[in-house]
């Protein structure tokens, strides 16, 4: 089983998941601009979006995800694009492909 990772700092938490896997469970659309993107990966808001991803993958495999802490770091927000726009830019695609065919 996948283990993720938490990433945390002085006050807050994000747990990193592959953006695949947000696209797989279809949950893409509901991650909140309190989460950010960089590279292929998306780091969930612990107090919202994580727990969403965390219940849509409990929903799928019948299990929890595996997660423990990571390092301490600093978010530096100013580097990393909001998760919202590439997430529903990904969704717009998927919905318009199905429509075209």
């Amino acid at each position: 089983m996948k283990t993720y990772i938490w990433a945390i700092d002085a006050g807050h938490a994000w747990l990193a998941v592959k953006e695949k896997e947000l696209i797989e469970l279809n949950i893409q659309d509901k991650i909140t601009d309190f989460s950010f993107h960089k590279g292929a990966t998306v780091y969930l808001e612990e107090d919202s979006d994580a727990a969403t991803f965390i219940n849509a993958y409990t929903a799928k495999h019948g299990v929890k995800p595996k997660t423990k802490e990571g390092k301490y770091w600093i978010v530096n927000l100013a580097e990393a694009s909001l998760v919202m726009k590439h997430l529903k830019e990904q969704s717009l695609l998927a919905i318009s492909h199905v429509a075209d065919t």
